[in-house]
């Protein structure tokens, strides 16, 4: 399940940081019901293959796509609403 968050749990730095750095997904990061960024950790991105092309922009639409539909969250992505 992925784990989608608003900005302002970002408050509690020290908390956060302990979430991430025991996930083994990144956490989207959410700012008025659209995703602002995502966070996660040095392992996680390590693991990611820049260099190969296998991080393409499609990609990443396609996985965050893939992640709102499994969340039981309603959010926007490019201007449309979407709800797990």
């Amino acid at each position: 399940m992925p784990k989608i968050k608003p900005i302002t749990d970002l408050r509690d730095t020290t908390a956060l940081s302990k979430e991430i750095n025991e996930s083994d997904e990144p956490i989207f990061i959410t700012k008025n019901g659209n995703l602002d960024f995502i966070m996660m950790n040095e392992k996680m991105y390590k693991s990611l293959s820049f260099t190969n092309n296998n991080l393409t922009s499609n990609n990443v639409e396609r996985v965050h796509l893939e992640n709102l539909k499994k969340s039981k969250e309603h959010t926007t992505y490019n201007n449309k609403i979407y709800s797990g």
